[in-house]
């Protein structure tokens, strides 16, 4: 089979490169930082440099393929100051559609998030029926959601897409630290100065490049689906890396409400630094609304989905880490 994945050099795109590097198949990594390309030194695949919103590169980069896979994506907790992160996450999705129906690419797997959905800690469930983020949400939902549609209207026009939307994803092959990534750096060396009352729901980055495989070779009924994994709070998560790691460390557990209070010291601290902020509002009403009932039911119906247990997550996490620390 012949792949083009988008954002290759991003967390889950790693896992999906030298898994299907792995099973034979002719891989063509998208990307944007030459640097980071180096990470993929050892493995036989084509390297395809160049911007998800320039249509005639994506054109050339899915010539020939038969599948395309797109992770490239901006992450945000912090709003859109500069326009990149709705730029990058709906019209980047518009133009990676467009080069799929060109190219008469048999199958686009999307990667959006659970953030696409409006969803409260209130909400009795969180699933592939719950509303799309909407003007009152934040940006970065705002886009996610935006960047669904435009998968939908390349559906409508013949092309053979699916949306997947994980939770937090955590995992080996994160070479360049991303959110989830540098939480457990600092909960496996014990240097988290503190934990906020509350969690969330992490999925196993081998569960989604395992699901991805599923559908690349035998489809699905469904065109989109929720993959999560097991909710925990930031207090059982530092438990389980604490044990795993051998670092102990009595962690202080705030009220999420003192850490709203502390916004503006966390503000102006990382201003002082020129580092980004400890959290910010964003990041902490994501976990104020955090819910325990995201349900993947129907990835588990469809496609056999099982999420792996949260600790062996969290110990293949540690072994990896080990060796290459960030």
């Amino acid at each position: 089979m012949k792949i083009a994945i988008t954002g290759a050099t991003g967390h889950i795109g790693a896992n999906m490169v030298f898994k299907f590097a792995k099973k034979g198949w002719q891989i063509r990594a998208v990307y944007r930082d030459r640097k980071k390309i180096e990470i993929f030194n050892s493995l036989n695949i084509e390297k395809k440099e160049g911007d998800i919103l320039d249509r005639s590169f994506l054109r050339k980069a899915f010539a020939g393929m038969d599948a395309v896979i797109h992770l490239a994506g901006k992450i945000s907790i912090d709003g859109d100051p500069d326009g990149s992160v709705m730029k990058t996450n709906v019209e980047g999705v518009r133009s990676v559609v467009a080069a799929c129906l060109e190219n008469n690419i048999e199958k686009l797997i999307h990667f959006s998030s659970v953030h696409a959905l409006k969803y409260t800690h209130h909400s009795p469930i969180v699933n592939e029926e719950s509303p799309y983020a909407d003007q009152y949400s934040f940006l970065y939902d705002q886009s996610k959601a935006l960047g669904e549609l435009e998968v939908r209207k390349g559906i409508q026009q013949g092309l053979d897409a699916y949306i997947l939307n994980p939770t937090a994803v955590i995992g080996g092959h994160d070479y360049f630290s991303s959110k989830t990534g540098e939480l457990f750096t600092q909960l496996f060396t014990g240097k988290m100065p503190f934990l906020i009352k509350g969690g969330f729901n992490w999925v196993d980055v081998g569960d989604l490049v395992d699901t991805t495989l599923f559908i690349l070779e035998n489809g699905a009924p469904n065109r989109r689906y929720l993959l999560g994994g097991h909710f925990a709070t930031f207090a059982e998560l530092a438990s389980m890396c604490e044990e795993v790691s051998g670092t102990k460390k009595n962690r202080f557990v705030l009220p999420i409400e003192w850490a709203f209070r502390g916004l503006p010291f966390i503000r102006f601290a990382s201003k002082f630094l020129n580092k980004e902020p400890l959290y910010t509002y964003e990041s902490l009403m994501i976990v104020k609304n955090a819910n325990q009932n995201y349900s993947s039911e129907l990835a588990k119906k469809d496609l056999g989905y099982e999420p792996r247990p949260l600790k062996k997550s969290i110990t293949d996490l540690y072994e990896w880490w080990k060796n290459h620390p960030v």
